[in-house]
């Protein structure tokens, strides 16, 4: 959900966040399965910035990030 907000005169929007208990994931264990990583080059395309996940990526990265603060 996004909404405005007033804080006094300034109204910047914000948008609602579920955050989830995860812990960084090295690279190492999950390049494999990415694709963002499956192109020879891959990391050419991070130095115009910041790059989109795929849904597929994302859930990827969400699995084992959660996998790691289980245990």
């Amino acid at each position: 959900m996004i909404w405005q907000a007033d804080e006094e005169g300034f109204k910047p929007f914000r948008r609602s966040v579920r955050w989830e208990d995860a812990r960084p994931v090295p690279l190492a264990e999950v390049k494999a399965r990415l694709e963002l990583t499956a192109a020879p080059n891959w990391g050419y395309q991070l130095r115009r910035g910041l790059v989109a996940l795929t849904a597929h990526d994302a859930a990827v990265l969400r699995e084992a990030m959660l996998r790691l603060a289980a245990g």
